[in-house]
């Protein structure tokens, strides 16, 4: 970012989020992840304290993006994939001044 801020740029962080990144088990649903590398399998299954826990640990992780924009003087905007385009250029961008 230093060489942006260095030609005097503003920068702005778009942080899109989708609606299982928000809530991965929206009817209480199971699901089987398989990484990657390993192609190891885990089972994943609803319950209400791991999805209390989800939210906190996504919570924490959004405040901490949002601190480390902050110090570094670069503005940031959570968005949701699932809000409407116009919603989002018309209302949340104006909100912010990006646009006018």
């Amino acid at each position: 970012f230093n060489p942006m801020r260095a030609m005097n740029l503003e920068i702005v962080a778009l942080h899109l989020l989708g609606a299982h990144d928000v809530d991965p088990f929206p009817q209480g649903e199971s699901a089987i992840v398989v990484d990657s590398e390993s192609q190891e399998e885990v089972h994943l299954s609803y319950s209400s304290e791991a999805a209390r826990r989800y939210s906190d640990l996504l919570e924490e992780h959004i405040f901490k993006l949002k601190d480390f924009f902050h110090s570094s003087g670069i503005s940031y905007l959570p968005a949701r994939s699932d809000t409407e385009l116009s919603e989002f250029l018309f209302t949340q961008l104006r909100k912010t001044g990006l646009i006018q």
